[in-house]
């Protein structure tokens, strides 16, 4: 009789890989929320984006915008008015620039 079964250390490797895929890219899905300053880390730091907009919203939470000038991808999230500082994943692209100050060459 044979057997047909993959062999264990596969399956753990398999296991691992769709693992890592799921949770790498859930960080950047929509209306996903993180402290704060793990999600700022993480943008700077693995997809080295830089805060090019930061305002305050109406209902107190901050909105910020990060890109990566050399890649154009980008993203939006708001730090909630809370203890301790959640930001939550608004919207993300891959494709942006950033305009002109306002009052430069007007």
């Amino acid at each position: 009789m044979t057997n047909n079964r993959p062999p264990f250390a596969m399956m753990v490797l398999l296991a691992l890989v769709v693992i890592i895929w799921f949770s790498s890219s859930a960080f950047a899905q929509v209306n996903q929320c993180y402290p704060a300053q793990q999600l700022m880390d993480r943008l700077h730091d693995t997809f080295n984006e830089k805060a090019v907009f930061k305002g305050i919203g109406r209902l107190g939470h901050v909105t910020v915008i990060t890109l990566d000038k050399d890649t154009e991808r980008w993203t939006a999230y708001v730090i909630r008015p809370e203890l301790p500082p959640m930001a939550c994943i608004v919207d993300f692209g891959s494709s942006g620039s950033t305009e002109e100050k306002l009052g430069v060459g007007s």
